[in-house]
């Protein structure tokens, strides 16, 4: 039978079927309400039409097609004559069309015949007759049996199996059709099903076979969805691989693909992490399990882990997140870093050339090798000659080359000499090794011997601080023109109050040196001795003595800096640092030294007079700010640095901020009001009114009226200009607290290069930040190449629950001659 195309006409009138299950006559009618009686078999009733249905209290009771008609106590067939029944459908409330039936046709099942079960004929049977998932979580799965048994004799096929209404969710393996099934042998059905949507699914799987009783018998399904909230987070892990020091941040997303709302209780470092590691753009600033952050399904929120690095180092730290997310409510994240510096290393640091005949050629080869762990750009080999009676020749290779850690290149060197005189040159190599930025390869050709020199003559310490030590250096000079070749540096000294602090280099060239740092670290309050003895080939002083003395530990304690309290300003205001209150247990505090340790990007915010014990500091830009302080005390000991730490941050509902990197030009910046007109106000030697629609210089700087924002839009708010910064770099910014939010437009800003004071490079990059309720929502970069061009830069969109968002137009620069 082909399935959904047989017409089968169902046999579910439930008519007296046999004398054998209910007998009944014309003389059992009831006496006046026209109720039948019949003579039913144990566990059966009579109904209302006098046939015998099966007793039950609940729909498990009841045969397959069937459900408990609680009301009156028996089973009865959820279908009628082959059709839906709408009333008695129960659970299953599936429209007729939704079987993939089409409309205009009728197809029926035979769920009974009127021929009863007999043990001689094939037995069909299913169990459970009901499968029931209950609540699968979304994106989950799972799976139940169904077992097909014959009770009968003679030997069951089914010849179907299939799902009344086709599923994506819901599916079933089986044996291949058909199944033959011999007494009392079974065969087994898996159903399986996939949580795809948060809606629930009903369905029946049908089995047909020969039985004659029941041709066709059924299982409903029945599932349902949980709706989880699913926390998922990237990057995870957060490694920050090999970074350089300073400032380093990693852009975090946290967001919610369950079914329900996800409640963040807790987003925040282990308490142990170690310094330098932190969090900032938070989506909410505190966040407890009094106070979580909410994301919706599908809602995403971004932060940044940062890490300010001052030395070079490995740390790790995690990243913990608190949520009601049933499956995973704690993660933790790892979270790494190495901070590393490149370090160039170029052996030798002179090529010795001596001995070479003239028409002779030698060939001496320099290895430059990257000793840091962060990569090594070399930019530039560059040849230089001293002298110009002699033939060196270099073929360097091309740059920019990265180094690798421990990865290296040579470069060769030839020289032909023309005759019998010194010769001299060089070749430079440009990296960017912060310490060493270039380097100076000498080649030399001079017959004078080596002489080895060191600086200073003896190595004095003073007096340290316990668990404390101090490095100097003792430099080591060849004074000669030949090649001097050091064989060892001996550093004698009582266990190891003093020690090398470098491994420095053993070849030097005429007129070269190197440096050899020795620290000491002493460990009671004696003076100590030791000696360094340099081994070398110079003739005169094979073995050179530099006496080494220290003073011990130092009866004075260091002092203590005291930076004063974290704090919160305004962009453009003044701040007074208060450092006054550290102290020296043992002494006086004698100096102070305030240096700036972190300033947002563009920022050119210095203490002001910064060995004051209370200075003053103007905070130009919006950011993050950390100042440190050192102080010295009358014995001339040093404190460990203190900081205090500013988060400056715009009052106003919008702060717009340009920024430019060069001095010699003069951008300004525009905003103009919703239906407004760019340069309205604009015009030379007349008064302005406050009421134009473009804010900008000649409009909107504070100081035209008593009382700041002189500009009025009325209901389209008071803007203000803080700064028209006529000699470079900026900020210019534009405030406004007040937006309209009544959708008649939006506020439009522009970037205008005014003027390039006739510098012979006018190019100049602009970077234009908009805040908005105090976070940034854009920062985005132009290069102007030329006076008079003009910049869209964006828009901003004022809404009713007073919030807003931008509009990034990033215009094309086009010309505008206005002010010319």
């Amino acid at each position: 039978m082909k399935r959904y195309h047989i017409l089968i006409i169902v046999l579910l009138t439930l008519v007296a079927i046999s004398m054998s299950s209910c007998g009944s006559s014309a003389s059992d009618e009831s006496d006046g309400d026209g109720a039948k009686e019949c003579l039913c078999a144990e566990g059966e009733m009579c109904d209302e039409a006098g046939n015998c249905v099966k007793h039950c209290f609940d729909d498990d009771e009841c045969n397959a097609g069937f459900y408990c008609d609680k009301e009156n106590g028996y089973c009865t067939a959820i279908f009628v004559d082959g059709d839906v029944d709408e009333e008695s459908w129960h659970e299953f409330d599936i429209p007729e069309d939704d079987f993939g039936f089409e409309s205009e046709q009728e197809y029926d099942v035979v769920w009974e015949t009127d021929v009863e079960h007999s043990s001689n004929n094939p037995w069909i049977k299913v169990d459970p007759s009901r499968v029931n998932f209950g609540a699968v979580p979304q994106g989950g799965s799972a799976e139940r049996e169904v077992i097909i048994s014959n009770l009968g004799y003679a030997k069951l096929e089914v010849t179907d199996i299939f799902l009344w209404d086709s599923s994506e969710e819901i599916s079933f393996t089986s044996d291949e059709l058909p199944i033959t099934i011999n007494k009392n042998q079974t065969s087994t059905v898996l159903i399986s099903y996939f949580a795809a949507d948060n809606n629930p699914d009903r369905n029946l799987l049908v089995f047909s076979s020969n039985d004659p009783s029941t041709p066709n018998v059924s299982v409903e399904i029945k599932t349902d969805v949980k709706a989880f909230a699913k926390v998922a987070f990237v990057p995870n892990p957060i490694d920050f691989g090999v970074v350089r020091l300073g400032l380093n941040e990693v852009l975090c997303t946290i967001s919610n693909s369950g079914g329900t709302r996800l409640n963040v209780t807790s987003l925040a470092l282990d308490p142990a992490a170690p310094e330098g590691f932190g969090l900032s753009n938070m989506p909410q600033l505190y966040i407890s399990a009094d106070n979580p952050f909410y994301l919706d399904v599908e809602e995403s929120a971004q932060f940044v882990v940062y890490h300010e690095s001052t030395e070079e180092l490995e740390a790790y730290t995690e990243l913990i997140i608190n949520s009601n997310d049933e499956e995973n409510g704690l993660i933790t994240v790892p979270v790494s870093i190495k901070v590393a510096e490149p370090e160039i290393e170029v052996t030798p640091e002179e090529l010795d050339f001596a001995g070479v005949d003239i028409t002779e050629t030698l060939e001496r080869d320099c290895t430059v090798k990257n000793i840091g762990a962060y990569p090594l750009t070399i930019s530039k080999f560059e040849f230089g000659a001293v002298t110009d009676d002699y033939e060196f020749t270099v073929a360097p290779p091309a740059t920019p080359i990265v180094l690798n850690q421990n990865e290296e290149v040579t470069v060769s060197v030839l020289y032909s000499p023309d005759e019998n005189s010194p010769d001299f040159g060089s070749l430079v190599i440009d990296s960017d090794d912060a310490d060493e930025e270039h380097v100076i390869v000498q080649f030399i050709n001079d017959g004078s011997p080596p002489d080895i020199q060191a600086t200073p003559q003896t190595l004095e310490f003073g007096p340290q601080q316990a668990d404390s030590s101090v490095i100097k250096t003792i430099q080591v000079k060849n004074a000669g023109g030949r090649l001097l070749i050091i064989d060892d540096y001996v550093l004698e000294s009582e266990g190891d109050i003093f020690y090398k602090a470098n491994v420095p280099g053993d070849l030097l060239g005429g007129g070269q040196s190197t440096v050899v740092k020795i620290g000491y670290h002493p460990d009671d309050y004696y003076a100590d001795e030791g000696r360094l003895t340099i081994f070398s080939n110079d003739a005169d002083t094979p073995e050179l003595i530099v006496p080494l003395a220290g003073a011990g530990l130092s009866l004075n304690i260091a002092p203590v800096a005291v930076a004063g309290d974290d704090g919160q300003a305004a962009p453009l205001q003044m701040v007074q640092l208060d450092g006054s209150a550290s102290y020296d247990d043992d002494g006086t505090v004698v100096a102070y030294f305030w240096s700036m340790i972190h300033q947002p990007s563009g920022s050119h915010s210095i203490p002001i007079r910064p060995t004051d014990p209370q200075p003053q500091i103007f905070f130009d830009l919006v950011g993050k700010y950390i100042i440190e302080l050192t102080v010295t005390d009358n014995e001339g000991n040093v404190s460990l640095p203190d900081r205090v730490e500013y988060d400056v941050r715009p009052d106003e509902k919008v702060h717009i901020q340009l920024l430019w990197d060069k001095d010699t030009v003069d951008l300004d910046l525009h905003m103009v009001r919703p239906g407004g007109v760019l340069w309205n106000g604009y015009a030379h030697g007349t008064s302005y009114p406050v009421t134009y629609s473009d804010c900008f210089f000649s409009t909107c700087k504070k100081e035209f009226e008593a009382g700041g924002n002189p500009v009025d839009w009325a209901e389209l708010g008071h803007p203000s200009l803080d700064i028209d910064d006529k000699n470079g770099y900026g900020p210019e910014n534009i405030n406004i607290n007040d937006p309209y939010k009544s959708g008649l437009g939006d506020y439009d800003v522009y970037v205008h290069y005014w003027d390039s004071k006739y510098v012979s490079d006018p190019t100049t990059t602009a970077t234009l930040r908009i805040y908005v309720l105090g976070e940034k929502e854009l920062e985005i970069t132009k290069t102007f190449t030329a006076e008079h061009q003009m910049w869209r830069v964006a828009g901003v969109r004022w809404l009713e629950n007073d919030t807003g968002y931008i509009l990034d137009y990033d215009d094309d620069l086009v010309m505008d001659s206005h002010g010319q």
